[in-house]
């Protein structure tokens, strides 16, 4: 995950939260099973970065709205490809991505992101 934060793709990312939360078959409360194989849990992730241009005192509005929403595509799929390729991770169950609202593309050129996935804690 720390790779992933400091990638060339990813210049400037900064994570508000990291939650960890058990799966329902490892909760304390459940009764064990010795059968159970289960070695899951859910991590949820809430952050944001920044999506960098040049020369954008040069650009028109279109142009710049244009190459903001391409940058910051590109920078969503690293980042989901590169969640995807950890070993650990056996899904990915959440992605939101917030140009707008807690998000603020168009004006201060960041995103606010929420990503959750499971992880095989047996890996």
């Amino acid at each position: 995950m720390q790779n992933l934060t400091q990638s060339d793709e990813i210049n400037n990312i900064w994570l508000d939260s990291i939650k960890y939360l058990e799966s329902s078959a490892n909760l304390i409360n459940t009764p064990l099973d010795p059968d159970d194989t289960s070695n899951e849990a859910l991590v949820n992730i809430t952050g944001r970065y920044l999506v960098e241009l040049h020369d954008v005192d040069k650009m028109d509005a279109s142009s710049l709205r244009n190459n903001l929403i391409d940058s910051n595509s590109l920078i969503q799929e690293t980042l989901i490809q590169g969640i995807t390729n950890i070993p650990q991770v056996a899904s990915l169950s959440k992605m939101v991505f917030s140009t707008e609202g807690k998000g603020d593309l168009f004006n201060r050129y960041f995103t606010h992101f929420e990503l959750e996935f499971t992880i095989d804690l047996s890996k």
